[in-house]
């Protein structure tokens, strides 16, 4: 579980452009940074931990009011199990 600030930048778009419905897919890039609270349990060990970590993104805003993205989450390591990974989203 992570919490923490994140932000969009839509290549393209001018700055204090207000928002209007799409006509056409959207492309953006986005960053984040937070805690993420980490649980590690296996062979009768559990470590819970707390790591600052990050992510990026890349994605698609569509007309028909959904989102592609795909992230890459950087959290640590616990025990020596690793915790970053790849995320695909569809929302």
């Amino acid at each position: 579980i992570g919490a923490g600030f994140g932000f969009r930048f839509y290549p393209g778009s001018k700055p204090g452009a207000m928002p209007r419905k799409l006509s056409q897919p959207r492309p953006f890039v986005g960053a984040g940074v937070g805690a993420y609270f980490l649980r590690y349990s296996a062979n009768n060990v559990t470590d819970d931990t707390v790591r600052f970590g990050g992510k990026v993104s890349l994605g698609f805003d569509f007309p028909e009011d959904w989102t592609l993205e795909g992230n890459y989450t950087f959290a640590g390591k616990v025990n020596n199990a690793n915790f970053n990974g790849v995320s695909v989203l569809l929302g």
